[in-house]
């Protein structure tokens, strides 16, 4: 009997099941991985995680909000987990991650089409360049190790203020994922106005987290087996169709 009561207070303790309270996760405004739309949340991150935890029978919640705000609920665990998040040395502190990454995310600088800054490769020479940036946002190791250089940037609050910011001239840079930058100069009406530099500065994986608990732990454990199965099996290609299908807003094609 002493047994049985242990192995329930374990089963308790490492698992969720149908009857827990929800599982709160935060993510940024960032089409097309992630975007509030008409009172829901929508985007091919989304339906990944909603496909992935539905095949764990674990009920989630999902909230949208400043990524500043994001990780403070995160560390103060108010929420239980995020999507999409890169893998830092500040955030391991306070989050455990799955081995495998949901997404790759390629990260570019951008400029005005009349603008002469061209990119090698080298930072460096761009650092007296004003540049937008999101507030508290990772863009990689390549940028977040010289973006202490870069003593013009502006900080905003959101992705879409960046756009804004370089098409009226206030930067002459901002840097962004190729996916969520082409969705936003397409959606403001941007095509033809912007150039993006080459070469991108790096792929970066991209992953769901969860707060620091043996808990969820567990449960990122059984989210990857999900996750590589999903991958294996090419389920996660066929959620990206559905989403290109959809139509709004447009996405491009996710590589895996």
């Amino acid at each position: 009997m002493k047994k049985l009561l242990f192995i329930l207070l374990l089963w308790n303790l490492f698992s969720y099941s149908a009857h827990a309270d929800p599982l709160k996760l935060v993510a940024l405004q960032y089409p097309p991985y992630v975007y509030a739309e008409e009172g829901e949340i929508k985007g091919i991150a989304t339906q990944m995680i909603r496909a992935i935890f539905d095949e764990l029978e674990v009920e989630i919640d999902i909230e949208v909000l400043p990524w500043a705000r994001a990780l403070r609920a995160l560390k103060y665990k108010t929420a239980d987990g995020v999507f999409t998040i890169f893998k830092t040395k500040e955030r391991l502190a306070f989050l455990d991650y799955p081995n495998q990454p949901l997404i790759d995310q390629r990260i570019s600088i951008y400029v005005r089409q009349d603008s002469s800054i061209e990119f090698s490769g080298d930072l460096e020479p761009l650092y007296p360049h004003r540049i937008a940036l999101t507030r508290s946002v990772s863009y990689g190791s390549v940028f977040d190790a010289s973006r202490q250089n870069f003593v013009n940037s502006i900080t905003v609050n959101d992705e879409i203020s960046k756009f804004d910011l370089l098409a009226i001239g206030r930067t002459e840079l901002l840097i962004s994922n190729q996916d969520a930058a082409e969705y936003y100069i397409e959606k403001l009406g941007l095509v033809g106005k912007f150039r993006r530099l080459t070469p991108a500065l790096e792929s970066v994986p991209s992953y769901l987290a969860l707060t620091r608990s043996p808990k969820h732990r567990a449960l990122l454990e059984r989210f990857e087996q999900v996750l590589n199965r999903f991958k294996s099996s090419g389920q996660l290609h066929q959620i990206n169709k559905r989403s290109l299908a959809s139509g709004k807003p447009s996405a491009p094609e996710l590589r895996f």
